[in-house]
């Protein structure tokens, strides 16, 4: 059987969310992966957040990525870039470029669109892209209930919190997802793990589609993805590395 990469999500191991006390954790476990929230601030710096911040003030005390990416070098990690900001991403790339970080050890999920992967291939030609399913999700389900009857601030924050009614006809959906995916040339989906069942991992692999799980902490949710032996799981992101790794050891 194929193993999983295991990603230790930001704020692993009881930490705090995107901070250096994270980094140090996922380190010291020996994490083979890393996962980080990426931001720009008001003068241009990128830094980890996972939320907008009002004010420079507030990001000044927020680590800064170049910080973030230097550490994961020195270790020999993979990052996984949760890009909060779309309009950032080649911002990301020329940081890592400047550490000397390789195509292989670069993985990009967060607020990526099916649309920017199309018109802009550099992206899948410069790391590991798995496509957020709700950044597909959005192009399916809003124009249906129309796109003045939700909250877009709502949509941005917590995506879920709109899409969830989506979720229970993914079977409807998926041959325009499977489109979508392929047409943006991404190398897999990243799943709420919460939210995926049988007949969905069903649809994905027999269309041939790799997937990313997030996020598992539960043991028993561990042994039951890895029961299922599947060849298109390509990652686990967890908060609590050491439990899924243990898990995966058997």
């Amino acid at each position: 059987m194929k193993q999983p990469m295991i990603t230790a999500h930001s704020g692993c191991e009881n930490t705090m969310r995107d901070s250096f006390d994270s980094l140090l954790a996922a380190e010291q476990m020996g994490a083979q992966a890393v996962e980080v929230d990426v931001r720009m601030d008001y003068r241009g710096c990128l830094r980890l957040s996972h939320d907008r911040r009002s004010c420079q003030e507030e990001y000044d005390r927020a680590v800064p990525f170049a910080s973030a990416a230097a550490f994961i070098v020195r270790h020999h990690m993979t990052i996984n870039c949760d890009v909060k900001e779309p309009g950032i991403i080649h911002e990301i790339f020329q940081v890592l470029h400047r550490f000397g970080v390789p195509k292989e050890q670069i993985w990009i999920t967060g607020g990526i669109s099916p649309l920017q992967l199309l018109m802009d291939p550099s992206i899948t030609e410069t790391a590991h892209v798995y496509l957020n399913l709700e950044e597909i999700l959005k192009y399916l389900y809003l124009p249906e209930i129309g796109w003045s009857r939700f909250d877009y601030q709502k949509l941005i924050q917590n995506p879920w919190s709109i899409l969830s009614p989506a979720m229970d006809r993914f079977q409807d959906y998926f041959p325009d997802i499977e489109f979508l995916f392929h047409l943006s040339k991404a190398e897999g989906l990243n799943l709420p793990y919460r939210r995926m069942d049988e007949e969905k991992y069903r649809l994905l692999e027999s269309a041939g589609i790799h997937y990313s799980l997030w996020t598992v902490d539960e043991e028993a949710d561990a042994h039951s993805i890895l029961e299922r032996e599947s060849p298109w799981l390509d990652n686990i992101t967890t908060r609590k590395y050491q439990l899924i790794r243990g898990v995966l050891a058997g």
